[in-house]
Formats: structure tokens, C-alpha cells, sequence
């Protein structure tokens, strides 16, 4: 299908998105026509989306009978109590909420939070989107994002094993109620895990997009900055521009048009106050509504006077697997000492780093970097990767050169400043 759609006019260039859309799509349709099967509810245009919203309400109705169940039960107990009445004893309780919400300060450092994996979740920000105004696509969106997420065969499973919700909408003799054909069913749709769609972010990208941003500074004395700090966030479909970040504020949460794929991130200040230097472990930015978080890691210091004096810096993003805890990300960048390519050459000496790489190793990673970025033109285009992740991620090319670059460089300078690889390129070029 999707060499068909070429034929008919899209051009070679865009062949990997017409495909991915087409097959999605006919994806769509061949589940539409799964849940109509004997379905008794005929009147909808949507049958997917019919059961879904089905199975919300009966959901919220189930929420809301336990939350009634428990006020009651909270206000037996309190009735019960003896001691104070009950109006002191909910203002004390009102009170401690209060002292524990004023007591978390905003320079602690973030706390991250595994995403929301309920299926209620995502139809909420189907719903929110005001592009969306039907119910066919509703659900055609709702298929894109929980394939993107990796969560079609678990939500699908939830709502075909709700038994009393399936003997309503459905007939003894449908597809969705024979034990063996559901359980095939399912089993295709656990394998569609296998591959990384990003079906739901190219498929919108004029919708805005939560992404929350936390930022993790360094444990070291005086890491933190008293400068206005900004951070300036890159992707595939646009960039933010400069996003001005409260002072002593390490999580954020902002509002953008989609940027895709997030490639790039800049961080700085503008170097006001006593104390305006900053030592940034890394950034996690996440995706609020696909649940998509990226990795950038920085370990130097942004400010005058220190390192190398830079006041901003341009951070290279990594998509982190869903696989992953993201504990264990922050852990390795907290404990794990800081390697010669992400580290300020000031800190790099004084700090107890492993021994410097050798000649052969040096020349082995350049072959590799160079190789992999040769390689990378050389693949269809619907195969290849981030050009970016090459050029400044991890042992790409830019790091390998800088490591030739600092070995054997005499930096250091009695009575005088540092001297840089980079004051030497510009004395040889100017």
C-alpha cells in the first residue's frame, strides 16, 4: 500500500512517512471493522471509540462510588474520634498539607516521575485536542498515540477482559468474545512493540504539547546560580526560542507547538548576581503527552570565571527506552565521575578522572566516528538515524576530535589564564 501511494504522486523523499501513514491507517480501518463485528451498538460511526468511551464511564462511574465510599468512611472515623472535634481535627490536617506543600523548596532537586500509562490518560488528550472533532478521529488518534507509546496491546487488554462490559456491547458469536480469536488478536498486537513509532508526533504537528523540564544540578558546593537561568529547546519540527526559567527552579512545566523529535538543547544565563555560575549534571525534558523523555547530559560549568567561561551550553538530547528506569540514568550521572568530554578542563584536572585515553584508542574511536557518519549517507533515507547523535553525541565526532585535541595539550599557564584548544585554533586562524 504504501508503494501505491508513491505511484500515485508522493514524492521518493517523503516515502517513509506515506508508508508508516498508509499502513497505520489500514491498521485503523481493519480494527473499525473488528469491533463492529456483531457489535449491538450500530448507530455509532465509530465503534472503537464507542467501546472506549463505554468503558470510561463505567470507569469514572467506579471512581466516583469509591471516592463517595471513602469520604464516608473518613467522616465515620472522624465522628468516632475522641479528643478534639472534628472541624479542629480537619483545619490541624489542612494545616500539616499546608506546611508540607510550603516546606518542599524549589531548589531540591526534582523528583521524576514514571509516566502515566492509564488508558483513561490518553483519551483525555485525544479530547483536549481541538484539531480532533470527530469520532473516527478520535480513535484513529488514539491508535496512533498508544502505538507511539507502546501501550496498544496492554490498553486493548484491559478493555477486552472487562467482561460485563463486553457481554453488553457485544453478541455470544463476535470476533471480540471468541476466547481463541481474541487471544491471536492480542498477540499481533503485542508484537507491533517490536518497532518505535512515532506515528502520533509526525501526525500533528501543529498541536501543542506539554513538556516538562528538570534539571539536575551538581551536588558540589555552590552549584546552584543566583543569574536569571534560560533554556532554548530544539527538534525536528521547530525550537522554542529562549524560555526564561524562574531563579532557583529546577522543574518547569511549558506549553509549546509540537517540536517532534527533540534533538537540541541550549541552557545558560545572563550572569547577573554574586553567584552566578552553574554546574548542570544533565536535563530531562519529557513529553507530556506521548510519555517520550530525552536525556541531555552537560557535567560542566556555565558561567565566567570558571571552566572555560562559556555562559550557555549546547546539549545534545538522547531518547531514553521506555525500558529504562530513569532512576538509574540519574544515579550514573550522579555517582559515576565525570569523563574528559563532558567535563570543564579545570575540573578535569583537579578531579580524580580515569587515565587519559591513548593514541591507539584515540585512533580507533575517530575510525569509528568517521565511519558511522559515511555510513549514515550511505543508508536509505527512511533508515537512517540523527545526524546529530553522530556529529555531538556520545563518542561522535565532535568529542573524538576534541579528545586528539586535548592530548597532550599544555593548558595550564603560571600566572596567567588557561589556555584552550580553542584560543590555539583561533590564534592559527586569525
Amino acid at each position: 500500500m504504501g508503494q501505491e501511494a508513491v505511484e500515485l504522486g508522493h514524492g521518493e523523499v517523503n516515502r517513509s512517512g506515506v508508508e508508516e501513514n498508509t499502513l497505520i491507517a489500514s491498521l485503523c480501518d481493519l480494527l473499525e471493522r473488528i469491533f463492529s463485528h456483531h457489535s449491538t451498538k450500530k448507530q455509532c460511526k465509530s465503534a472503537l471509540w464507542s467501546l472506549l468511551m463505554s468503558y470510561k464511564r463505567s470507569k469514572d462511574k467506579k471512581y466516583k462510588a469509591d471516592l463517595a465510599l471513602r469520604k464516608q468512611s473518613l467522616a465515620t472515623t472522624l465522628d468516632s474520634s475522641s479528643g478534639a472535634p472534628r472541624s479542629a481535627i480537619l483545619s490541624s490536617m489542612e494545616a500539616i498539607n499546608m506546611g508540607r506543600r510550603k516546606s518542599t523548596g524549589s531548589t531540591a532537586e526534582p523528583v521524576v516521575h514514571p509516566p502515566n500509562t492509564d488508558l483513561v490518560f490518553d483519551m483525555k488528550k485525544i479530547q483536549s485536542m481541538p484539531a480532533i472533532r470527530t469520532d473516527v478521529g478520535c480513535a484513529r488518534a488514539w491508535v496512533r498515540l498508544a502505538l507511539e507509546r507502546k501501550l496498544l496491546n496492554k490498553h486493548m487488554k484491559e478493555v477486552l477482559y472487562n467482561s460485563e462490559l463486553m457481554k453488553k456491547r457485544y453478541k455470544r458469536c463476535s470476533f471480540l468474545r471468541t476466547e481463541d480469536e481474541k487471544e491471536q488478536f492480542l498477540f499481533h498486537l503485542l508484537s507491533l512493540e517490536a518497532v518505535d513509532f512515532f506515528c502520533f508526533t509526525n501526525a500533528f504537528p501543529s498541536a501543542v504539547v506539554p513538556y516538562k523540564v528538570l534539571i539536575f544540578q551538581s551536588r558540589k558546593f555552590q552549584a546552584g546560580t543566583s543569574a536569571n537561568p534560560w533554556i532554548c529547546l530544539a527538534g525536528e519540527m521547530g525550537e522554542t526560542g529562549m524560555v526564561r526559567l524562574p531563579k532557583y527552579t529546577q522543574e518547569i512545566l511549558f506549553e509549546y507547538t509540537n517540536l517532534g523529535r527533540l534533538s537540541t538543547l541550549r541552557i545558560g544565563h545572563d550572569g547577573t548576581g554574586i553567584l552566578s555560575r552553574w554546574m548542570v549534571e544533565q536535563v530531562l525534558v519529557r513529553n507530556q503527552i506521548t510519555g517520550h523523555t530525552y536525556n541531555f547530559p552537560c557535567g560542566r560549568w556555565i558561567g565566567k570565571g570558571v571552566g572555560d567561561g562559556s555562559q550557555e551550553r549546547l546539549l545534545v538530547g538522547q531518547l531514553i527506552s521506555p525500558s529504562k528506569k530513569l532512576d538509574d540514568v540519574i544515579r550514573v550521572r550522579a555517582t559515576s565521575p565525570m569523563t574528559a568530554g563532558s567535563s570543564s578542563p579545570t575540573s578535569r584536572r583537579r578531579s580524580s578522572s580515569p587515565p587519559k585515553p591513548g593514541k591507539d584508542f584515540l585512533q580507533e574511536t575517530l575510525t569509528d566516528a568517521v565511519n558511522n557518519i559515511v555510513k549514515h549517507f550511505y543508508r536509505p533515507e527512511k533508515e537512517r538515524g540523527s545526524l546529530t547523535l553522530l556529529l555531538c553525541g556520545e563518542m561522535g565526532l565532535v568529542q573524538c576530535l576534541d579528545e586528539i585535541l586535548q592530548h597532550g595539550f599544555k593548558s595550564a599557564r603560571f600566572f596567567r589564564n588557561n589556555f584552550f584548544v580553542w584560543d590555539f585554533l583561533g590564534k592559527l586562524t586569525f
